[in-house]
């Protein structure tokens, strides 16, 4: 079982990490992730999670995103999301 611990240090490694959450919806649904990467000045770059997640949910779709987010931008093929997921279930 991966812990929220690992998960935050796993998404760490993008940037700065924010969980939000709703007060329209109920927990432990309610959640949301971004992860604001590391960038040049006044450029911001980030990868979301979607709405409606349980914390967990919501931290692991956010690095997912993240790991498109760095293939797309550097053109270098990334550890897949569904394989850093598995890495840190493990």
């Amino acid at each position: 079982m991966i812990t929220y611990e690992e998960l935050f240090r796993e998404a760490e490694k993008y940037g700065k990490v924010r969980i939000h959450s709703s007060d329209s919806r109920e927990a432990p649904e309610c959640y949301s992730c971004i992860i604001s990467f590391n960038t040049i000045k006044h450029v911001e770059l980030e990868a979301k999670s979607g709405y409606g997640l349980t914390v967990g949910d919501a931290l692991k779709a956010a690095i997912k995103n993240a790991v498109l987010v760095v293939e797309s931008v550097s053109g270098i093929k990334c550890e897949s999301s569904e394989e850093v997921i598995k890495r840190l279930e493990s």
